[in-house]
C-alpha cells in the first residue's frame, strides 16, 4: 500500500507496480486484496484481463476496465455527479470529435456524454469517426492516445482516485502496452496507480512486454 499512499492519498503522479510469478501462484488474488480498502476510501478499482484468444483485439482489457468504470458511474451517480463528470471530461478532451472517439471506444460513455445531455433530434455520436481499433496510421494512434490521456486526467483526482489493475500482461498487445506507458508517464495526471500481473516464465528479455517496461522505467 506504500505506492497507493504516495499516489492516491498524497495526490502524486502515476506509479506502476508489477507482480510476477507463475500461473496459479496467487498474483491476482494478492492484488485483489487491495480492492476493498481502496473502495472504502472512496476510490475506484478498475480491473481488466488480457486473453491470448483476444490478442487480435487491440486495447481489449483496458477498454473493458474503463467500460465497467463508466457503467458504475452511470448507475451510482446523481444528476449533479453526472453533470460534473460530463463537464470535466468535455473540458479536458476539448472537442466534440474527441468525445466521439471516446464514445466509440467505450460505448457506455455515449450515454454519459451525448444521449443523456441532448434532446431528441440533436446531434448523436457519429459512426464514422476514427476509433482505436480502426486506426491504422501513426497520426490516428497519437490522436487516440492524446484523447484517452486527457480523459483519464478528467476522471481522477485526490477526491476520486483510481487504481487500474490489468492481469496477464504477458498477452498484452503492443497498442495496450503503449497506452499504459502514456498513462503512467503523464506528469499532469494525479492519483492514478497502475497495477499489473504477468507470468514471468512466459516473458523473455526480448518480449514486447519487457521492452515496454524498460521504456516506462
Amino acid at each position: 500500500m506504500n505506492a497507493y499512499n504516495r499516489v492516491i492519498v498524497s495526490g502524486g503522479t502515476p506509479e506502476m507496480v508489477l507482480v510476477s510469478g507463475r500461473s496459479g501462484s496467487g498474483k491476482s488474488a494478492l492484488v485483489q486484496l487491495m480492492r476493498e480498502p481502496i473502495t472504502k476510501r472512496g476510490g475506484y478499482f478498475l480491473a481488466g484481463k488480457f486473453d491470448h484468444l483476444r490478442q487480435c483485439e487491440p486495447l481489449s482489457a483496458i477498454l473493458d476496465a474503463f467500460a465497467d468504470y463508466t457503467e458504475e458511474l452511470i448507475h451510482r451517480r446523481n444528476p449533479e455527479d453526472s453533470n460534473r463528470i460530463r463537464k470535466a471530461i468535455v473540458e479536458s478532451v476539448g472537442s466534440v470529435n474527441g468525445c466521439v472517439i471516446l464514445a466509440e471506444s467505450i460505448p457506455a460513455l455515449r450515454r454519459l456524454l451525448f444521449e443523456e445531455q441532448q434532446p431528441e433530434g440533436s446531434q448523436r455520436v457519429s459512426s464514422h469517426s476514427s476509433s482505436p481499433k480502426a486506426a491504422t496510421t501513426i497520426e490516428a494512434q497519437n490522436r487516440f492516445q492524446y484523447v484517452f490521456r486527457t480523459f483519464v486526467r478528467a476522471i481522477v483526482s485526490p477526491l476520486r482516485p483510481l487504481v487500474l489493475f490489468l492481469d496477464d500482461l504477458q498477452w498484452a498487445d503492443a497498442a495496450s502496452l503503449d497506452l499504459i506507458r502514456v498513462m503512467v508517464t503523464d506528469s499532469q495526471t494525479r492519483s492514478l496507480l497502475f497495477l499489473g500481473c504477468y507470468r514471468d516464465n512466459e516473458v523473455s528479455d526480448g518480449h514486447i512486454f519487457s521492452t515496454a517496461v524498460r521504456h516506462i522505467q
